[in-house]
């Protein structure tokens, strides 16, 4: 997507949306997963400074165009695919707080600093590309925020206060008469990071190191139970599905996964699924992995 305006621009990106419905629907699969986020090269389709036409067009102009082609979107993967699941790794879940990329808005406290985050927020058209997917949504269309940011989770409280947040507070980011279609429509989902738990992304930007650190100073069993945590809750928590996320690990294969992690993950689902609790806090864990990465890497933030 070069130009939101370019129905030229559209034309090839629907073609290929289209491409992957039919594909998905052919391999009977559920439906598709769709990753809203920009790679590089190539400027932010969502941020609105960014738009080649930002001097012509305000962000009013912008954001109704974006919600067009957030119809446009949906209608045509419904179209080749009736009924499919839309797993979308992130939606209004941008927006929780906390969020270390997109910036706080939920819950919204004040309109006018709202309209204005959004003018310079990495999301900030995103919201509109939702409400575009809401507005032509039909019955038996699952779209499901699949909450990316879960990836740095480290209490339950943040899983449980996430439905509140997606649910109700979001309903600011949504225009009035579509509420009940938000309501009935958005379902949740949860992510696990397995390299972030592992503490593989040291360094990571925008996180101080007390945080990207805090994995590796764990002990072994320590990190088993962070990650079990992380993917009881997200199960236990979520409408329907939750997800890895791992990079250069191979599963199948066994190759690279951190000790326990395995079978901490059976373990999780088994308890969520006989309606077992967790049965142990990991609070302490936290803090004491955080405290001793802040001062191990403390020189490393001057």
């Amino acid at each position: 997507q070069r130009d939101w305006f370019s129905d030229k621009d559209w034309e090839i990106a629907e073609d290929q949306i289209r491409f992957a419905a039919r594909l998905a629907k052919a391999a009977n699969c559920k439906g598709i997963l769709w990753d809203p986020e920009p790679y590089k090269p190539g400027k932010n389709p969502w941020k609105y400074q960014e738009q080649e036409k930002a001097l012509q067009f305000s962000i009013e102009q912008y954001y109704q165009q974006v919600r067009k082609r957030g119809a446009q979107f949906i209608k045509a993967l419904q179209e080749e695919f009736p009924g499919i699941t839309i797993f979308s790794l992130r939606e209004l879940s941008d927006w929780q707080n906390g969020s270390p990329f997109s910036g706080s808005l939920l819950p919204v406290t004040s309109r006018d600093n709202t309209i204005k985050e959004l003018g310079n927020a990495w999301w900030g058209l995103h919201p509109a590309f939702y409400t575009g997917m809401i507005d032509a949504i039909q019955p038996g269309t699952e779209l499901i925020d699949a909450n990316e940011e879960a990836y740095f989770y480290t209490s339950a409280l943040e899983y449980y206060r996430v439905r509140s947040t997606l649910i109700d507070d979001a309903k600011a980011l949504v225009p009035p008469e579509l509420w009940s279609k938000h309501s009935m429509f958005c379902s949740i989902g949860h992510a696990i990071s397995v390299d972030y738990i592992a503490g593989n992304w040291l360094g990571m930007s925008p996180f101080p190191y007390r945080l990207t650190g805090q994995g590796l100073m764990m002990t072994s069993a320590d990190r088993v139970k962070w990650f079990e945590h992380n993917a009881y809750y997200a199960l236990r928590t979520s409408d329907k599905y939750a997800w890895l996320y791992t990079e250069d690990m191979n599963w199948w294969k066994n190759d690279k996964l951190p000790e326990g992690f395995q079978e901490a993950l059976l373990r999780a689902k088994s308890k969520v699924n006989t309606g077992q609790p967790l049965g142990y806090e990991i609070d302490q864990i936290i803090k004491t992995a955080q405290k001793k990465a802040e001062e191990y890497y403390k020189n490393k933030e001057k």
